[in-house]
């Protein structure tokens, strides 16, 4: 349905990931749970290259329009990095659990340790999930600039034809061989 309305529903759609996918990926009291599913959602979403260019074009190009491409990998990556400003109280070197064994279980028992774990686990989750979403990100970046080519070829362009295609001269050293202006020696 989103797929076929996106042009009327622009507005819209930029109101509900604002309003909230981000807040629930922002927010301190939202369970990893819930983020998980926003991550995964935006992974789903990052996997098709046409929505993405569709988004950074309808989106970000727009002067009176949210960010939405850069902010969804900002908030990509703050997800992948979720839980690693908690590593002074988890035994790592130099935090308060470091002299227990270097688990930072020491300090606590029981329900408390599996707790922790538990949520230790959840965290790591996210952050996986959120790389893969970012990994989709870069494919379908990658596959946008990627031209249609034979049977066989994989379809990348060289340095050159990007230059060239971007309005450079394409010439200059590239440092492989014969690359460069400097003429064979003889002449």
């Amino acid at each position: 349905l989103l797929r076929h309305l996106r042009p009327i529903l622009r507005v819209e759609i930029e109101a509900f990931v604002t309003g909230v996918f981000f807040v629930i990926l922002d927010s301190r009291s939202a369970t990893v749970r819930h983020k998980l599913l926003v991550v995964t959602l935006f992974e789903e979403v990052c996997s098709d290259a046409g929505t993405l260019a569709e988004i950074f074009l309808n989106y970000d190009c727009d002067l009176s329009a949210v960010d939405l491409f850069g902010r969804i990998v900002k908030e990509l990556g703050r997800a992948a990095r979720s839980g690693l400003s908690d590593a002074a109280g988890s035994g790592l070197p130099g935090g308060p659990g470091a002299g227990t064994g270097g688990t930072g279980l020491g300090l606590v028992a029981g329900a408390g340790a599996a707790r922790a774990e538990r949520s230790r686990q959840e965290s790591r989750e996210l952050r996986l999930a959120a790389m893969r979403a970012m990994r989709q990100v870069l494919r379908s970046l990658h596959s946008s600039i990627v031209t249609e080519a034979g049977a066989g070829d994989r379809g990348d362009i060289s340095p050159d034809e990007a230059a060239a295609r971007l309005g450079g001269d394409g010439g200059g050293d590239h440092g492989g061989p014969g690359g460069g202006d400097v003429p064979p020696d003889g002449d």
